[in-house]
């Protein structure tokens, strides 16, 4: 990374610090457009998380920001457990950054799921679960990543710090399937138990 981008990027985090922008690619665009921003190639969305990173340690200390990290793993731990328990024989993944533990406040954590059920009676049964606010909805995938589908159904839930969207995979093998769903670039995948080891549980 060259000086122009590590300053977009700094200055990018502190957009999002301050709570000016609602997403990274936000932070970026807006960084860029300010009169130190650099007409080369813009930061990584890694570049900017990992100033978030340090501001959010400078703040916190290295103690509060791991204890913040843990709350939101926590989260997430929670809600797989409320899907596991609720909906029976799930088989899920969460993907991309947070099946490495790292989760953002107000972030979007990424779950593949399948059920041996309808849509319908899923958001019935998570509605009676009192999970959050439910908004039903679809993305668009690459077929040849997504076992020849073309979109999935989706359930967005809004939870305490952060945002699941599960992507119901009609077919099994495409939880498990280690690539991304839209890009077809690998990603990595964390099931339920390993979500508890990193926590220690």
């Amino acid at each position: 990374m060259n000086s122009s981008q590590d300053q977009i990027a700094r200055r990018a985090a502190e957009l999002l610090r301050d709570g000016l922008v609602g997403s990274i690619g936000d932070a970026i665009r807006q960084a860029r457009k300010e009169p130190d921003g650099a007409n080369g190639d813009p930061p990584s969305f890694q570049q900017v998380r990992r100033h978030v990173d340090a501001m959010e340690m400078a703040r916190l200390g290295m103690e509060g920001w791991e204890a913040n990290r843990l709350t939101r793993l926590e989260e997430v731990d929670q809600f797989l457990a409320t899907l596991e328990f609720h909906l029976d024989g799930i088989e899920m993944r969460i993907a991309g950054r947070a099946a490495r533990g790292e989760i953002d406040e107000g972030d979007r954590v990424h779950v593949r799921a399948w059920i041996d059920d309808e849509l319908d009676s899923a958001v019935r049964i998570l509605e009676t679960v009192d999970v959050g606010p439910i908004e039903v909805g679809s993305r668009v995938v690459d077929p040849t990543v997504a076992s020849g589908l073309r979109r999935l159904s989706t359930i967005l839930i809004r939870g305490e710090r952060i945002e699941f969207l599960i992507s119901l995979c009609p077919v099994r093998a495409i939880v498990t399937t280690a690539r991304n769903l839209v890009t077809g670039s690998d990603i990595q995948l964390a099931c339920p138990r390993q979500v508890r080891d990193m926590l220690g549980g």
